[in-house]
């Protein structure tokens, strides 16, 4: 490697340990604040549904079969598999807090549609299963989208504890899976099935709203930072 490549590199080495540095002890702990609850929410909004949505089915729309049902809430993580490549794509050109923020969107408005579909009548269980079904997809789009979004930010601000801030974040995520069920089943038999889903569309919105207030703006320019370095490293390469 070339004096001047190998100057280069403790420069590109140097740049990303300043974008690790450049928030203070509270800023710090407002972030992690920020993706520890978002990671439980989208921890939350995985299985919640398990616990009512089929007995919701099963009762006013007697036509839709359990296959048809799994296939449904399945769809969540289908949309996963599927744009899990192009989440890198949204992240670089939108930013990280802005891609945190449009997944939140996207749960916010999935999660109230999904309500509104128990107004669809009995005799239009065709509109409501493939309604739900398309919703549900997108709901699993916004999801992964976040989660993805809040690791990328861990290994970008946190490079020296990322292994450390990953472990707590699955943990964070798992208290979402244990907490969901149960939750959704007291809200559904307090409320009812729409109901259910605008209290998480709530809660949903309540953690946009920390995220909004709390999560650092250079989020958005470190990702345009991270593309220039990548460039820079390319052009070098032999």
């Amino acid at each position: 490697m070339s004096e001047s490549n190998k100057e280069k590199g403790k420069l590109i080495s140097h740049t990303k340990k300043e974008f690790a540095k450049d928030l203070d002890k509270a800023g710090k702990t407002k972030l992690l604040t920020c993706i520890m609850t978002s990671q439980v929410v989208c921890g939350t909004l995985y299985l919640s549904i398990s616990s009512f949505f089929p007995l919701f089915v099963e009762a006013h729309y007697p036509m839709i079969s359990s296959t048809m049902v799994s296939i449904c809430m399945s769809s969540f993580e289908v949309a996963g598999v599927l744009f899990t490549p192009v989440h890198a794509i949204t992240i670089s050109k939108m930013g990280r807090k802005t891609s945190i923020i449009f997944g939140f969107s996207i749960l916010v408005f999935t999660t109230t549609s999904l309500g509104l579909l128990s107004y669809i009548p009995y005799d239009h269980w065709k509109s409501f299963y493939y309604l739900a079904t398309i919703v549900r997809f997108m709901q699993g789009y916004g999801d992964t989208l976040i989660m993805t979004t809040c690791f990328s930010v861990v290994g970008t601000k946190f490079p020296e504890q990322k292994e450390t801030y990953i472990s707590l974040m699955e943990a964070a995520v798992g208290l979402g899976l244990i907490v969901g069920p149960p939750m959704g089943s007291v809200i559904y038999g307090l409320g009812g099935y729409a109901w259910t889903f605008y209290a998480f569309a709530l809660i949903i919105t309540a953690n946009v709203i920390l995220c909004l207030v709390c999560l650092p703006a250079d989020l958005n320019k470190e990702s345009q930072k991270n593309e220039v370095i990548e460039e820079t490293v390319e052009g070098d390469s032999p």
